[in-house]
């Protein structure tokens, strides 16, 4: 007993023959074997041969690394079906990850969470009430630095291409000026207005007014933190008289690697000193603890912003006694000193000789004052 009769005509390569959400058949540009069949279907043969998709959905902002997503944006004044769109990063291979069955309204925001080749779950994610937001199966490594919207016809849509030096954590995001960089990725939601033009590092100087100020790389007399350790320990101020954001500020004891531990995001007020201890800890709730601790081999201590890709430090030299502090003296200078003075300004003596310090056994300390 025959239950489905289809008669289809002749065919040329790459189009299918399939039926609509209405039942009807049609032409298909772009097969979809074992998957939905796509909702761009003509009625005509010509018609499917020259089906363009709307050049309506745009990537907006991107992210790589561990925590890596696409966001895009309905770029045009009509709801747009996600499900004739896909996301790649290879123009040669335009239909690799299709949205799912979603639409998304004029001017509004979707973010992709890419996660990788051998993920295999939901290709819907658990968001925000409001905020669409999906999981593909593959990642952007450090090497790839181009992400396609494809159309139901296999055309590209949308090409966007950042830097590929860009660190992990710092974002592309699409400009009135083009594509630029923040240190403030915004998934489904408005880009940053903090971005900045380059890739490249540089160092930090006067008008930067959150540095480090002093560095205890061999903490043996000195304070002891809220476990009673005496953990080596990094003094960050702020020279200027507004409350700075910490966000987007990282610290670590490796230049190839700045984003080693995030600062918290919280404000420090102008003329304010904060206390990091190096204990590899890793707290930001009270007394601050970095992930990360100092050893001899380390290169130093380094701050950085990576929203403007600013960076400070203060370097180890190759020998240093005990208890001596590196920091800063009135005009800039590094300078070594035998009686660190945590949380206070850099007022004792300074030498710019490291051999010819040796290490001071201050009073003792209370950890409660570098809690926040």
């Amino acid at each position: 007993e025959v239950v489905h009769k289809v008669d289809i005509p002749e065919l040329p390569a790459n189009i299918s023959y399939a039926m609509d959400s209405a039942g009807h058949f049609g032409y298909a540009k772009v097969p979809t074997p074992g998957a939905e069949n796509s909702t761009a279907i003509s009625k005509t043969l010509d018609g499917a041969q020259n089906t363009e998709a709307p050049k309506s959905l745009i990537v907006n902002e991107v992210l790589r690394g561990e925590n890596g997503f696409v966001e895009v944006r309905n770029n045009s004044s009509k709801t747009i079906q996600l499900h004739d769109f896909y996301l790649s990063d290879n123009a040669d291979k335009v239909n690799k990850w299709r949205f799912p069955q979603q639409t998304l309204e004029p001017g509004a925001l979707a973010a992709v969470n890419l996660c990788g080749s051998a993920y295999a779950g939901s290709a819907t994610a658990d968001g925000e009430e409001g905020k669409l937001l999906f999981n593909a199966n593959f990642k952007l490594n450090t090497e790839e630095n181009t992400v396609y919207i494809g159309g139901a016809s296999g055309n590209i849509i949308d090409t966007f291409t950042f830097d590929a030096n860009m660190p992990g954590a710092v974002a592309a995001v699409r400009t009135a000026k083009g594509v630029e960089y923040t240190g403030r990725a915004t998934k489904c939601a408005e880009n940053s207005d903090s971005t900045f033009a380059e890739i490249a590092w540089t160092d930090m100087d006067s008008s930067d007014v959150l540095r480090i100020n002093e560095f205890l790389p061999k903490n043996k007399f000195d304070i002891t933190d809220g476990d009673g350790d005496r953990s080596e320990w990094v003094e960050l101020y702020n020279s200027g008289s507004e409350p700075v954001s910490l966000l987007g500020y990282y610290l670590s004891d490796n230049s190839a690697k700045r984003d080693k531990w995030a600062l918290p995001d919280i404000t420090l007020g102008g003329g304010e000193y904060l206390i990091v201890f190096l204990s590899g800890k890793d707290r930001t709730d009270g007394e601050m603890h970095a992930s990360f601790s100092i050893s001899d081999t380390d290169e130093g201590i380094f701050l950085s912003n990576y929203n403007g890709m600013r960076s400070d430090s203060l370097l180890l030299p190759s020998e240093l006694s005990a208890n001596v502090s590196i920091g800063r003296g009135e005009n800039g200078e590094v300078l070594y000193y035998a009686r660190p003075t945590p949380a206070a300004a850099n007022t004792a003596a300074g030498f710019a000789d490291p051999m010819g310090v040796g290490g001071f056994n201050p009073p003792p300390f209370t950890s409660t004052k570098f809690a926040r």
